[in-house]
């Protein structure tokens, strides 16, 4: 449900302005409600999960600045990858997401 409100809220971008957007979407959605729930879900879960709030994201907001307001979300992918284990197969798809994820926000 708060993916769907991530959605909803996103899109009102281009009506608002983007720094606003940012601070309410990132800011307070992503980093306040939907980690909580992501920490609390089991990693392959909350890798797909994870996975479903990046391609919600506007790609115009995956550089510059915007990776700042990331860095948390890009630490509990890093987290959650060290969880999984690369032997089971089952976890192949999560550990994908996490790799394809953390390329794109993961902090230099």
């Amino acid at each position: 449900m708060a993916v769907k409100l991530l959605r909803n809220l996103l899109s009102w971008q281009g009506l608002l302005g983007d720094v606003q957007l940012k601070n309410l979407a990132l800011g307070s959605l992503l980093n306040r409600y939907l980690l909580a729930g992501l920490r609390v879900s089991c990693p392959t879960d909350a890798l797909f999960k994870a996975n479903m709030i990046m391609s919600t994201l506007p790609r115009a907001w995956l550089q510059g600045e915007t990776i700042e307001h990331l860095k948390m979300f890009a630490t509990l992918i890093q987290q959650l990858s060290e969880q999984l284990d690369q032997a089971n197969p089952a976890h192949n798809e999560a550990w994908e997401y996490a790799k394809s994820i953390l390329k794109i926000i993961k902090p230099s």
